[in-house]
Formats: structure tokens, sequence, C-alpha cells
């Protein structure tokens, strides 16, 4: 049966939709926690969002005959592409152009904010990135890491009374030290109602049941029935599992 709640319709969050960091600043570890302050806002972003294209190159090897007889994984990559359209936010600039590219001279009263943009051979640096969408209807979050990325190109640049000038961004993703190009954190916003009661001790929990531990006020789902033990679990950390008597709980909160 369908279910609407799964399907996503994204739009940037109230603090922004793309921002970067140096390489080395605090990664996101979910996908609601604010993100670190070092992760500056970019700014406005065209009506198409931001888009994620995956290439995994295949090669057939074939044997004699013509059968395919193993498949080669040559290449995996991830290009993120999108537009920029403040044209004068010096953070797009350095992220576009390299910091060392542009200078900043503040407003005064005979002059406005002045960019001073240079443009050289040197390629833009790997910075970290982190673009943040959600869906305003079910309060859904949907956030991408890309621990390291460099922009690689930039597009044309139009001077015209009939259109703004824009950016259009092309991002790669290299391998972390984990092998990873990108993580995702997705919430679908359907939280569990009311509050799971606190967990008690040598009760009868079925596949399903919630409860919330006093101390640390962890929350847990039952993913095997059974019956509690005499004494508290310990709280196994986000995401792992827990034997509770012949209950095996899974840790569902932070």
């Amino acid at each position: 049966m369908a279910d609407n709640t799964k399907v996503l319709a994204l739009e940037p969050t109230a603090s922004g939709g793309v921002f970067v960091a140096p390489l080395g600043s605090a990664a996101p570890t979910d996908a609601r926690t604010a993100l670190d302050a070092a992760f500056v806002d970019l700014g406005g972003v065209g009506e198409d969002g931001v888009t994620e294209q995956t290439d995994r190159n295949i090669e057939k090897k074939r044997n004699w005959g013509g059968k395919v007889v193993k498949t080669l994984q040559t290449e995996y990559s991830k290009i993120f592409t999108w537009v920029f359209l403040e044209s004068t936010n010096a953070d797009v600039l350095r992220a576009i152009h390299h910091s060392s590219n542009v200078s900043e001279t503040a407003a005064n009263s005979s002059h406005g904010n002045i960019l001073h943009v240079k443009h050289n051979v040197k390629r833009p640096q790997k910075l970290s990135w982190v673009f943040d969408s959600y869906d305003s209807e079910l309060d859904a979050m949907y956030r991408t890491y890309v621990p390291i990325g460099q922009v690689l190109t930039t597009g044309d640049v139009k001077r015209v009374h009939t259109d703004t000038i824009e950016y259009e961004v092309e991002l790669e993703a290299f391998e972390d030290e984990n092998g990873d190009l990108s993580l995702d954190w997705l919430d679908d916003g359907q939280l569990v109602t009311p509050v799971p009661p606190n967990w008690q001790a040598t009760t009868v929990y079925a596949v399903g049941d919630y409860a919330k531990l006093v101390s640390g006020n962890k929350e847990l789902r039952c993913v095997s029935a059974g019956t509690s033990g005499s004494s508290a679990p310990t709280a196994p950390g986000l995401g792992g599992y827990v034997a509770d008597g012949t209950v095996i709980w899974q840790q569902i909160s932070a």
C-alpha cells in the first residue's frame, strides 16, 4: 500500500540550503542538529535546487564465444550541480575561485562593499559541503554531507539586462578516510506519539512497543518480543541493540 509520508518534495531549510566549511571542520552526525559554526551559508540557490549525479562505470568481460563472465567496476563518482544566485556574496566567490583570489573592502560613506576577484589558473580549494533541505508539509529533513568536495566548473556568466548574474556550479566529491564520497541523513518527521512510557521491569513487550529509559531519557523500540528483565538495560547508543530479559530493544533517540 502506498505511503504518502514517504514521498518528499524538498526546499531549502530556513537556515539555508548550501553550506561550506574548511576541511577538518566538525562533521554533522544527523539530519537536524545545527551545523558546526565553521559552516557558512552560501545564500540563494536557483529554482532547480541541487542535483546529485552518480556515475558507476561497468566493464563487461566476455569469454571466447561472447558470454559475459564477470562485470568490473572501473569508476565510481559523485557530482553535485546547482546555481548560485548571489553574485556579490563574498563567501560564494571564495568557494568557486579560491579564497586567496577574493578580497573585500567594507562599505563606507564614499563607496559600497567592494569585492576584488582575481581570475587565474589556481583551482578552487577542497572544502567540506552540506546540502540541507526539508519537506515543510511533513517536517521531513534531508541532509547530505560531502566531507571533501571541490568545485570543477562554474559555467558561463551572462551580463545582460534580461537575466540575473548566476554561477552554475559543478562539484566533485572525493573519498574521505573511510572511503565515503558523501553521506545522507533522512528524518521523515513522523514522530513517535505520545512520548514513550518509562521502561518497566518484568513486563511483556510486543514488537513495535516503545519505552523510555529513566536514566538519560533514551527511547527504545522493541524489535523482538518478550519479557523485560528485573533491571533496566544499558542504552546501546543510537541505532544499537540491547537484550533485556527476553526482549531485544533498539535505541531510537540520541
